[in-house]
């Protein structure tokens, strides 16, 4: 069924409603060799057997966007007939803007946002809640030649079968797509940006809850740059690697940003700046791990050019901010400490901020044991690497000192701590900046 058709022309504003019953085909535009799907409206409140449910689709030349489908109690596919639900579907034009929104739906393959075989797909997004199952992966925006500002809201009891991809781009750049995880378990990776054939840049995946038993990765670049990626774990179950950029032999990762403010880490669970597939690296620089939650336990820590630890008065000497279960690699890293008050941390105090029994190599690593806060105070400390244990020793006087490096705090703290808003903000933002932003105006930051 559909609520619009046409042959050759555009199909515009149409709405389709259904509210039961079998059929193989849901859609609320349809235009089959040449116009534009725009505008239109697929609505399921039941039902069961649709091998496809859509809010636009054109299999021509002309493009997809503005399409819309909700669905909710509903079942799309069957055990041996897959079924995809999407926002909207563009064979040879550009599928932009289009929404998906499920609630308590069961699908036996794919949800996408915005499709585009040939074309890019654009400012899509895609929110799944309730006790919906997806029976393989998700795509805020999947296109051809780029995907960029595409959106995924997954949250409830909601399963995944698969992946959780903000976009991916077959042949061009996947460019500024976020990724909110806010409840649910997903069995396989969530990415920000996935580019086949292009850059990876400025994408985020945000966890504030849920399960996640795939690694978490920024982007994915094969084979250019995978650059300005950002991860936010904040809350939720972590079993498997957090990894700001992949990519490939003779490639990028560059100015990639892992934070790390709360949240439960499994045995499996690790933390690295960036990986390369083969045994031939690429450039990698800029990369940074912001950590500001206490008692975490990881099982590898690897390749972060910067490494920021914050700390408040709060903060104990036992347990460690973060303990490494394997060696911890840090060589050529460099580590700072920052408060948000200098004057609220004890003097004489002693914070352990890194501990690995296994070992810490820390070859040519600038270790600066100066504490910096929001204001520039400092206080007198040092930190000490017994070869173990990264320790933060606070000075038994009470002086505090205007610290020149202030610039450093403020591009640390802009980029690592006003980050993330709450539950109704995250379903209304388009983009990290969004995010950010709403994060700092509800809580005040870190």
């Amino acid at each position: 069924a559909a609520g619009g058709y046409t042959h050759t022309g555009d199909v515009l504003s149409n709405k389709l409603t259904v509210e039961g019953g079998t059929m193989n085909y849901a859609i609320g535009g349809y235009t089959e060799t040449g116009g534009n799907a725009e505008s239109n409206e697929l609505t399921i409140t039941s039902g069961t057997g649709y091998v496809e449910a859509a809010g636009g689709t054109t299999l021509g030349t002309g493009n997809a966007s503005g399409n819309q489908a909700t669905v909710s109690n509903a079942t799309i596919g069957t055990e041996t007939q897959a079924g995809t639900v999407y926002g909207g579907h563009a064979a040879k034009g550009s599928a932009y803007n289009n929404v998906v929104e499920l609630t308590d739906t069961t699908t036996y393959d794919n949800v996408v946002g915005g499709n585009s075989w040939e074309a890019s797909a654009s400012g899509n997004k895609v929110t799944i809640l309730g006790t919906s199952s997806i029976g393989t992966n998700v795509f805020g925006g999947a296109g051809k030649t780029g995907a960029a500002e595409n959106t995924i809201i997954i949250g409830d009891s909601t399963q995944i079968g698969g992946a959780v991809v903000g976009a991916q781009a077959e042949a061009g750049d996947a460019e500024r797509n976020t990724v909110f995880i806010q409840g649910g378990t997903i069995a396989e990776e969530v990415i920000g940006g996935d580019a086949f054939g292009g850059n990876a840049n400025d994408n985020a995946v945000i966890v504030t809850g849920g399960i996640i038993n795939g690694n978490i990765i920024g982007g994915i670049s094969n084979p250019d740059t995978t650059s300005g990626n950002t991860i936010i774990i904040a809350g939720g179950t972590i079993n498997r690697s957090v990894i700001g950029g992949y990519g490939v032999a003779g490639g990028s990762i560059i100015g990639n940003t892992v934070d790390i403010l709360g949240g439960t880490f499994g045995e499996d669970a690790s933390l690295y700046r960036g990986l390369f597939t083969g045994s031939d690296y690429g450039t990698i620089e800029g990369n940074t791990l912001n950590f500001a939650a206490e008692g975490i336990t990881v099982k590898n820590l690897a390749n972060f050019q910067n490494i920021n630890f914050y700390i408040d008065k709060e903060t104990g000497s036992t347990p460690a901010l973060l303990t490494v279960t394997n060696v911890s690699y840090i060589s050529e890293a460099s580590v700072h400490t920052f408060a948000e008050n200098t004057e609220e941390i004890a003097a004489g105090s002693t914070i352990t901020l890194l501990s690995a029994p296994k070992g810490i190599q820390a070859e040519s690593t600038e270790i600066n044991g100066t504490i910096i806060d929001s204001n520039y105070l400092s206080r007198h400390t040092s930190i000490e690497n017994d070869g173990n244990n990264l320790i933060l020793n606070v000075s038994d006087d009470d002086e505090l000192f205007l610290n020149p490096d202030n610039k450093l705090f403020a591009e640390t703290r802009a980029a690592g701590l006003a980050l993330i808003g709450n539950g109704s903000d995250a379903a209304a933002v388009q983009g990290f900046e969004a995010a950010k932003a709403a994060y700092g105006e509800e809580t005040g930051g870190f």
